[in-house]
């Protein structure tokens, strides 16, 4: 499947300043989908697709908001939005006569213009004089400014994998679970790149009574490691 996308955003602003903000924003977006079924019990997912992530209202906004004088942050209109790609390729094998399935699945997802922070900290003794917008920004020592900009450097590695099967003298049916996120988030501080790794592990274990139409229950755990 394809579509295009067109987001029109229209803003205002009355404090600090009077001012406006429009944009109109075009993107194609596509989802390409295979499903090969090698036979009854065995077959594969192959998925491609994007998503838009467009700017929120104070990212577009042409102000300089200095409610905290420690962390002054910073509007950004000529921000574009984020085109994330993703590809997925996911095992499915499933036994009948036995009752189990078993799936295993790796995702990635990219972009080349993710929203983050362009962080600006004076370290100096000297007051630091910024503009943002066209509007000054004096930064003691300490002091920080935060503006949103697009970066390339976005990269997400998913893995998943269950297991399901019955246990017959017990009427359950009982799931076993593993997953696991890679992530690195592109950012900016006083003009390096810096970016942030964001990484957790899971593991879970559950088991669904089938006793009796009037007695049910699960017991399950989750352990998840950040």
């Amino acid at each position: 499947t394809a579509s295009y996308q067109n987001t029109l955003f229209a803003g205002s602003t009355t404090l600090p300043a009077v001012g406006q903000t429009n944009k109109v924003y075009h993107h194609p977006v596509y989802n390409i989908v295979a499903n090969l079924p090698f036979n009854s019990s065995n077959r594969l997912r192959i998925e491609a697709k994007n998503r838009i992530q467009t700017p929120g209202v104070y990212m577009l906004q042409n102000i300089v908001d200095r409610s905290s004088t420690s962390n002054v942050r910073g509007g950004n209109p000529d921000i574009n939005p984020a085109n994330l790609h993703t590809a997925d390729i996911q095992y499915i094998n499933t036994n009948k006569k036995a009752g189990t399935t078993f799936s295993v699945s790796i995702s990635y997802t990219g972009s080349a213009d993710y929203f983050c922070d362009s962080l600006i900290i004076n370290n100096e003794k000297e007051k630091l004089h910024l503009f943002s917008n066209g509007e000054e920004v004096i930064l003691s020592e300490g002091q920080q400014f935060v503006k949103p900009i697009n970066l390339s450097g976005y990269h997400k590695l998913m893995f998943k994998s269950s297991f399901a099967m019955p246990i017959d003298f017990l009427r359950c049916n009982f799931n076993l679970g593993a997953q696991a996120s890679i992530q690195r988030l592109p950012g900016l501080i006083n003009g390096d790149y810096v970016p942030i790794n964001r990484n957790w592990f899971q593991l879970s274990g559950r088991l669904d009574s089938n006793i009796s139409r009037n007695i049910d229950f699960t017991v399950g755990y989750i352990a998840k490691y950040s």
